[in-house]
């Protein structure tokens, strides 16, 4: 009975292991992603991505952020950054915006305010830092 409650303990042990193992890949492997699809979408549309960038929202947003490579940061690594976005929004609803986003439906003010519904403005603040860092190929 013993032998049998030790070898179930063990199975628990590589099966919770591998589920956080899993997870852990799983965010990696969204965030990488995630990050791609921008990117993908910003080589094609290049023009876009100027036009994006030389708007006055965006031109406003980047003069007030220092975006160093030493700012401490709520999230330090975009997966941290991804974690917390699907913690806090359904899947269904991030590709949305991303599809909006990408379409020009939905402008940098709408989606800074859809993130102020469930974050604070320094974490807002944070995952604007770690996109522009993204964008900037650190």
């Amino acid at each position: 009975m013993k032998k049998v409650l030790i070898i179930m303990g063990i199975i628990l042990v590589l099966i919770v292991g591998g589920g956080y193992a899993a997870y852990n890949y799983f965010i990696g492997y969204a965030s990488d992603m995630m990050v791609e699809m921008v990117a993908e979408e910003l080589a094609i549309n290049e023009a876009e991505y100027n036009r994006w960038l030389e708007a006055p929202g965006v031109q406003e947003m980047l003069e007030q952020m220092e975006v160093d490579e030493d700012t401490e940061l709520i999230f330090p690594t975009k997966e941290d950054a991804t974690r917390a976005i699907i913690r806090e929004y359904p899947m269904g609803e991030i590709t949305d915006v991303i599809t909006k986003a990408q379409q020009g439906q939905m402008t940098i003010e709408q989606i800074e305010e859809k993130l102020s519904e469930k974050f604070t403005e320094e974490e807002i603040e944070a995952l604007m830092i770690l996109a522009i860092r993204e964008m900037q190929g650190e």
